[in-house]
Protein backbone atom coordinates (compact mmCIF):
# COMPACT_ATOMS: atom_id res chain seq x y z
CA UNK A 1 0.00 0.00 0.00
CA UNK A 2 1.20 3.50 -1.11
CA UNK A 3 0.11 6.97 0.20
CA UNK A 4 0.35 9.83 -0.93
CA UNK A 5 -1.44 13.12 -0.89
CA UNK A 6 -4.50 13.85 -3.07
CA UNK A 7 -2.78 16.95 -5.26
CA UNK A 8 0.22 14.49 -6.14
CA UNK A 9 -2.52 12.22 -7.01
CA UNK A 10 -4.35 14.62 -9.07
CA UNK A 11 -1.72 15.91 -10.67
CA UNK A 12 0.66 12.77 -11.67
CA UNK A 13 3.64 13.93 -10.53
CA UNK A 14 6.27 11.61 -11.48
CA UNK A 15 6.52 10.48 -8.31
CA UNK A 16 2.92 9.45 -8.13
CA UNK A 17 3.27 8.10 -11.68
CA UNK A 18 5.92 5.74 -10.97
CA UNK A 19 3.86 4.17 -7.86
CA UNK A 20 0.14 4.74 -9.28
CA UNK A 21 0.86 2.63 -12.72
CA UNK A 22 1.62 -0.24 -10.28
CA UNK A 23 -1.51 -0.55 -8.62
CA UNK A 24 -4.63 -1.88 -8.78
CA UNK A 25 -7.40 0.22 -6.66
CA UNK A 26 -7.15 3.99 -5.66
CA UNK A 27 -8.75 5.05 -2.14
CA UNK A 28 -10.02 8.34 -2.19
CA UNK A 29 -10.85 9.22 1.36
CA UNK A 30 -13.78 11.82 1.09
CA UNK A 31 -12.34 14.38 -1.59
CA UNK A 32 -15.37 13.78 -4.36
CA UNK A 33 -15.40 17.61 -5.41
CA UNK A 34 -15.50 18.37 -8.94
CA UNK A 35 -12.10 18.56 -9.42
CA UNK A 36 -11.02 15.34 -8.55
CA UNK A 37 -13.82 14.11 -11.20
CA UNK A 38 -11.86 14.07 -14.32
CA UNK A 39 -8.68 12.53 -12.75
CA UNK A 40 -11.25 9.47 -11.45
CA UNK A 41 -12.41 9.53 -14.86
CA UNK A 42 -8.61 9.51 -16.08
CA UNK A 43 -7.23 6.48 -14.05
CA UNK A 44 -10.32 4.33 -14.97
CA UNK A 45 -9.71 4.72 -18.43
CA UNK A 46 -6.20 2.94 -17.94
CA UNK A 47 -8.02 -0.18 -15.89
CA UNK A 48 -8.08 0.71 -12.27
CA UNK A 49 -10.32 0.50 -9.71
CA UNK A 50 -11.25 3.98 -7.91
CA UNK A 51 -12.86 3.84 -4.42
CA UNK A 52 -14.05 6.53 -2.10
CA UNK A 53 -14.75 5.99 1.48
CA UNK A 54 -17.46 8.18 3.91
CA UNK A 55 -18.48 7.79 7.38
CA UNK A 56 -21.38 10.36 7.24
CA UNK A 57 -24.70 11.25 5.45
CA UNK A 58 -23.80 14.63 4.48
CA UNK A 59 -26.93 15.49 3.39
CA UNK A 60 -28.31 14.68 6.68
CA UNK A 61 -26.35 17.59 8.64
CA UNK A 62 -28.58 19.22 11.10
CA UNK A 63 -28.72 23.01 11.15
CA UNK A 64 -26.87 22.45 14.95
CA UNK A 65 -24.11 20.54 12.99
CA UNK A 66 -20.81 22.43 13.65
CA UNK A 67 -20.45 21.12 9.30
CA UNK A 68 -23.27 22.69 8.65
CA UNK A 69 -21.41 26.11 7.10
CA UNK A 70 -20.31 23.36 4.18
CA UNK A 71 -22.76 21.11 3.54
CA UNK A 72 -25.46 22.64 4.36
CA UNK A 73 -24.86 25.95 3.18
CA UNK A 74 -22.44 25.17 0.48
CA UNK A 75 -20.00 27.68 2.12
CA UNK A 76 -16.26 27.79 2.25
CA UNK A 77 -13.80 29.87 3.74
CA UNK A 78 -11.33 32.22 1.05
CA UNK A 79 -7.66 33.05 2.65
CA UNK A 80 -5.93 35.79 0.56
CA UNK A 81 -3.36 37.60 0.97
CA UNK A 82 -2.57 40.09 4.49
CA UNK A 83 -4.37 37.55 6.08
CA UNK A 84 -7.93 38.72 5.06
CA UNK A 85 -10.47 35.88 4.62
CA UNK A 86 -13.91 35.68 3.42
CA UNK A 87 -16.76 33.21 3.27
CA UNK A 88 -17.54 32.03 -1.01
CA UNK A 89 -20.62 30.14 -2.01
CA UNK A 90 -19.68 26.78 -3.80
CA UNK A 91 -21.00 26.13 -7.45
CA UNK A 92 -22.50 23.21 -7.64
CA UNK A 93 -22.94 23.09 -4.14
CA UNK A 94 -20.67 20.19 -2.39
CA UNK A 95 -23.37 17.93 -2.07
CA UNK A 96 -24.00 17.93 -5.92
CA UNK A 97 -20.22 17.82 -5.78
CA UNK A 98 -20.07 14.80 -3.93
CA UNK A 99 -22.75 12.79 -5.43
CA UNK A 100 -21.53 13.39 -8.91
CA UNK A 101 -18.30 12.05 -7.87
CA UNK A 102 -19.62 8.82 -6.68
CA UNK A 103 -20.82 8.19 -9.97
CA UNK A 104 -17.36 8.77 -11.82
CA UNK A 105 -16.30 5.98 -8.94
CA UNK A 106 -16.18 1.76 -9.14
CA UNK A 107 -17.45 2.04 -5.81
CA UNK A 108 -17.94 3.55 -2.22
CA UNK A 109 -17.19 2.39 1.10
CA UNK A 110 -19.14 3.44 4.25
CA UNK A 111 -18.91 2.11 7.99
CA UNK A 112 -22.46 2.22 8.53
CA UNK A 113 -24.76 -0.88 7.15
CA UNK A 114 -27.48 1.73 7.22
CA UNK A 115 -26.19 3.86 4.67
CA UNK A 116 -25.75 1.13 1.97
CA UNK A 117 -29.23 1.98 0.51
CA UNK A 118 -28.63 6.08 1.04
CA UNK A 119 -26.46 5.58 -2.00
CA UNK A 120 -26.15 2.76 -3.75
CA UNK A 121 -28.34 4.01 -6.87
CA UNK A 122 -25.18 6.28 -7.62
CA UNK A 123 -22.41 3.20 -7.29
CA UNK A 124 -22.52 -0.03 -5.66
CA UNK A 125 -21.69 0.46 -2.14
CA UNK A 126 -19.99 -2.11 0.66
CA UNK A 127 -19.52 -2.29 4.10
CA UNK A 128 -16.30 -2.34 5.93
CA UNK A 129 -16.53 -1.29 9.83
CA UNK A 130 -14.28 0.73 11.73
CA UNK A 131 -11.71 -1.71 12.80
CA UNK A 132 -9.56 -1.11 15.90
CA UNK A 133 -5.77 -1.93 16.86
CA UNK A 134 -6.92 -4.52 19.60
CA UNK A 135 -2.68 -4.02 20.76
CA UNK A 136 -3.67 -0.57 21.68
CA UNK A 137 -6.97 -0.97 23.45
CA UNK A 138 -5.24 -3.92 25.43
CA UNK A 139 -2.06 -2.64 26.56
CA UNK A 140 -3.58 0.72 27.90
CA UNK A 141 -4.25 0.57 31.60
CA UNK A 142 -6.86 1.30 33.98
CA UNK A 143 -5.90 4.58 35.38
CA UNK A 144 -8.58 5.72 37.45
CA UNK A 145 -8.14 5.45 40.59
CA UNK A 146 -10.57 8.11 41.90
CA UNK A 147 -13.47 6.65 44.70
CA UNK A 148 -16.22 8.23 42.24
CA UNK A 149 -17.64 6.28 39.29
CA UNK A 150 -16.88 8.44 36.17
CA UNK A 151 -18.90 8.47 33.02
CA UNK A 152 -17.53 9.02 29.88
CA UNK A 153 -18.09 10.38 26.78
CA UNK A 154 -15.73 11.79 24.03
CA UNK A 155 -17.38 13.40 21.21
CA UNK A 156 -17.13 16.73 18.66
CA UNK A 157 -19.72 19.39 18.35
CA UNK A 158 -21.43 17.36 15.54
CA UNK A 159 -22.86 15.54 18.32
CA UNK A 160 -24.70 17.79 20.24
CA UNK A 161 -28.25 17.43 18.96
CA UNK A 162 -28.20 13.70 19.82
CA UNK A 163 -26.74 14.14 23.29
CA UNK A 164 -29.83 16.19 24.17
CA UNK A 165 -32.72 14.93 22.25
CA UNK A 166 -31.72 11.13 23.39
CA UNK A 167 -32.55 11.89 26.16
CA UNK A 168 -29.23 11.26 28.20
CA UNK A 169 -28.90 15.48 28.96
CA UNK A 170 -31.56 14.74 31.50
CA UNK A 171 -30.79 11.74 32.85
CA UNK A 172 -27.17 13.44 33.39
CA UNK A 173 -28.43 16.24 35.49
CA UNK A 174 -30.88 14.30 38.12
CA UNK A 175 -27.54 11.54 38.08
CA UNK A 176 -25.20 13.78 39.32
CA UNK A 177 -27.47 15.32 41.51
CA UNK A 178 -28.05 12.67 43.20
CA UNK A 179 -25.20 10.66 43.44
CA UNK A 180 -22.14 12.48 45.17
CA UNK A 181 -19.60 9.46 43.94
CA UNK A 182 -20.73 9.82 40.12
CA UNK A 183 -18.44 12.68 37.86
CA UNK A 184 -18.75 12.49 33.87
CA UNK A 185 -15.62 12.87 31.84
CA UNK A 186 -16.47 14.83 28.72
CA UNK A 187 -13.50 14.12 25.83
CA UNK A 188 -13.19 16.18 23.29
CA UNK A 189 -15.13 19.21 22.69
CA UNK A 190 -15.21 21.70 25.53
CA UNK A 191 -17.87 23.37 24.18
CA UNK A 192 -19.92 20.34 25.14
CA UNK A 193 -19.30 20.93 28.85
CA UNK A 194 -20.97 24.31 28.23
CA UNK A 195 -24.31 22.73 27.27
CA UNK A 196 -25.39 20.10 30.04
CA UNK A 197 -27.29 21.45 32.23
CA UNK A 198 -25.49 19.62 34.91
CA UNK A 199 -22.97 20.90 37.95
CA UNK A 200 -20.02 22.13 36.88
CA UNK A 201 -18.09 21.02 40.17
CA UNK A 202 -19.04 17.44 38.78
CA UNK A 203 -17.86 17.16 35.10
CA UNK A 204 -13.94 16.92 34.27
CA UNK A 205 -12.87 17.61 30.58
CA UNK A 206 -10.00 16.39 28.57
CA UNK A 207 -9.45 17.39 24.86
CA UNK A 208 -8.84 15.56 22.01
CA UNK A 209 -5.38 13.66 21.98
CA UNK A 210 -3.75 11.37 19.10
CA UNK A 211 -5.06 7.99 18.28
CA UNK A 212 -2.46 6.31 19.42
CA UNK A 213 -2.57 7.69 23.33
CA UNK A 214 -6.33 7.97 22.95
CA UNK A 215 -6.71 4.31 24.89
CA UNK A 216 -5.23 5.85 27.87
CA UNK A 217 -7.62 8.57 28.05
CA UNK A 218 -10.63 5.95 27.61
CA UNK A 219 -9.37 4.09 30.36
CA UNK A 220 -10.06 6.90 32.47
CA UNK A 221 -14.13 5.49 32.34
CA UNK A 222 -15.53 3.46 34.78
CA UNK A 223 -18.58 3.17 32.48
CA UNK A 224 -18.59 4.44 28.82
CA UNK A 225 -21.55 6.42 27.14
CA UNK A 226 -23.04 6.40 23.24
CA UNK A 227 -26.46 8.57 23.07
CA UNK A 228 -27.49 8.77 19.70
CA UNK A 229 -30.45 10.46 18.16
CA UNK A 230 -32.59 10.82 14.67
CA UNK A 231 -31.54 9.64 11.51
CA UNK A 232 -28.18 11.21 11.00
CA UNK A 233 -26.77 9.64 14.11
CA UNK A 234 -28.31 5.89 13.07
CA UNK A 235 -25.99 6.27 9.87
CA UNK A 236 -23.03 7.00 12.15
CA UNK A 237 -20.72 3.78 12.85
CA UNK A 238 -20.40 1.63 15.74
CA UNK A 239 -16.96 2.71 16.75
CA UNK A 240 -17.72 3.80 20.34
CA UNK A 241 -19.86 0.62 21.58
CA UNK A 242 -16.75 -1.63 19.59
CA UNK A 243 -13.87 0.49 21.77
CA UNK A 244 -16.20 -0.25 24.87
CA UNK A 245 -16.49 -3.82 24.30
CA UNK A 246 -12.33 -3.84 23.23
CA UNK A 247 -11.43 -1.91 26.23
CA UNK A 248 -13.58 -4.27 29.01
CA UNK A 249 -15.91 -1.38 30.06
CA UNK A 250 -19.66 -1.20 30.71
CA UNK A 251 -21.61 1.14 28.96
CA UNK A 252 -24.98 2.32 27.86
CA UNK A 253 -25.96 3.06 24.56
CA UNK A 254 -28.92 4.18 22.57
CA UNK A 255 -30.78 1.03 20.90
CA UNK A 256 -29.80 2.62 18.01
CA UNK A 257 -29.33 0.74 14.21
CA UNK A 258 -25.82 1.45 14.32
CA UNK A 259 -25.55 -1.13 17.33
CA UNK A 260 -28.09 -3.72 16.61
CA UNK A 261 -25.28 -6.40 15.58
CA UNK A 262 -24.19 -5.85 19.61
CA UNK A 263 -27.46 -5.76 21.09
CA UNK A 264 -27.51 -9.16 22.62
CA UNK A 265 -24.13 -8.07 24.67
CA UNK A 266 -24.84 -8.60 28.54
CA UNK A 267 -22.14 -5.87 29.93
CA UNK A 268 -24.09 -2.34 28.53
CA UNK A 269 -27.57 -1.86 28.39
CA UNK A 270 -29.56 -0.50 25.62
CA UNK A 271 -31.89 2.53 25.84
CA UNK A 272 -34.85 3.48 24.33
CA UNK A 273 -34.00 5.40 20.60
CA UNK A 274 -36.08 8.22 19.29
CA UNK A 275 -36.18 12.09 18.98
CA UNK A 276 -39.94 13.13 19.11
CA UNK A 277 -40.97 15.10 22.29
CA UNK A 278 -43.46 12.98 23.00
CA UNK A 279 -41.33 10.33 24.03
CA UNK A 280 -38.59 12.49 25.41
CA UNK A 281 -39.29 11.48 29.52
CA UNK A 282 -39.30 8.19 28.65
CA UNK A 283 -36.27 8.17 27.42
CA UNK A 284 -34.75 10.65 30.20
CA UNK A 285 -35.94 7.35 32.48
CA UNK A 286 -34.34 5.10 30.64
CA UNK A 287 -31.15 6.61 30.80
CA UNK A 288 -31.57 7.34 34.31
CA UNK A 289 -32.38 3.83 35.19
CA UNK A 290 -30.27 1.52 32.89
CA UNK A 291 -27.10 4.33 34.12
CA UNK A 292 -27.99 3.85 37.49
CA UNK A 293 -28.28 -0.12 37.43
CA UNK A 294 -24.90 -0.42 36.14
CA UNK A 295 -23.48 2.20 38.88
CA UNK A 296 -24.55 -0.26 41.46
CA UNK A 297 -23.89 -3.38 39.99
CA UNK A 298 -20.55 -1.83 38.76
CA UNK A 299 -18.43 -4.67 39.85
CA UNK A 300 -20.99 -7.41 38.30
CA UNK A 301 -21.18 -5.47 34.92
CA UNK A 302 -16.92 -5.24 35.25
CA UNK A 303 -16.71 -8.77 35.12
CA UNK A 304 -19.06 -9.01 32.50
CA UNK A 305 -17.14 -6.56 29.97
CA UNK A 306 -13.73 -8.37 30.97
CA UNK A 307 -15.47 -11.48 29.56
CA UNK A 308 -16.34 -9.69 26.70
CA UNK A 309 -13.12 -8.28 25.33
CA UNK A 310 -12.11 -11.79 23.58
CA UNK A 311 -16.38 -12.87 23.11
CA UNK A 312 -17.44 -9.73 21.63
CA UNK A 313 -14.52 -6.79 21.35
CA UNK A 314 -12.18 -8.66 19.74
CA UNK A 315 -14.82 -8.85 16.56
CA UNK A 316 -13.87 -5.53 15.85
CA UNK A 317 -10.45 -6.22 15.33
CA UNK A 318 -8.65 -5.07 12.03
CA UNK A 319 -5.92 -7.97 12.26
CA UNK A 320 -8.94 -10.58 13.20
CA UNK A 321 -10.79 -9.15 9.57
CA UNK A 322 -8.00 -8.70 7.14
CA UNK A 323 -9.31 -11.53 4.81
CA UNK A 324 -13.23 -9.56 5.00
CA UNK A 325 -11.14 -6.49 4.12
CA UNK A 326 -8.76 -8.22 1.41
CA UNK A 327 -12.38 -9.45 -0.11
CA UNK A 328 -14.12 -6.22 -0.85
CA UNK A 329 -11.21 -4.69 -2.60
CA UNK A 330 -11.17 -7.74 -4.66
CA UNK A 331 -14.34 -7.62 -5.36
CA UNK A 332 -14.55 -4.09 -6.52
CA UNK A 333 -11.23 -4.61 -8.43
CA UNK A 334 -13.67 -7.39 -10.37
CA UNK A 335 -16.18 -4.42 -11.30
CA UNK A 336 -13.78 -2.69 -13.17
CA UNK A 337 -12.88 -5.44 -15.48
Amino acid sequence: MHIINIKQWMHRSSYARSILRKVDIFHLQRVLVQETHDYIDYWRSQGKAVVVDWDDNYGRIDSENAAKKFWLDGMVEVSIDGGVTYDAKLDPHPLKQFEEGLRHCTAGITPSHVMLGDYNKDTPVFTIENYLDARLYHSARKHNNDPCVVLGYGASLSHTKGLRQSGLHDALRQMLQERDNVRLLIVGDERLVKQLPVRRDRVWFSPYTSWWTWQKTLKRYDIGLAPLSGDYDDRRSSLKVAEYLMSGLPFVATKSPVYEKMWHVDSGRFVKPGHDKESYDERVEDWYSSTIDIIDNIEDYRERAKDNIMKEGMKYSVDENVDAIIGVYKEIIELER
